[in-house]
């Protein structure tokens, strides 16, 4: 059991990661379009 179990845990924290890798970079385009398109408004 105290083998298994860490494994266990490293597969779940690797599709957590990963989901949370994929979520923090959606943000970040988000947030560069976002102040690209205010830029592109202020310059304006």
């Amino acid at each position: 059991m105290l083998v298994s179990q860490p494994k266990r845990t490293e597969k779940k924290m690797g599709i957590t990661g990963l989901v949370a890798t994929l979520l923090y970079m959606l943000t970040l385009v988000v947030i560069v379009l976002f102040w690209c398109n205010n830029s592109i408004d202020f310059w304006r």
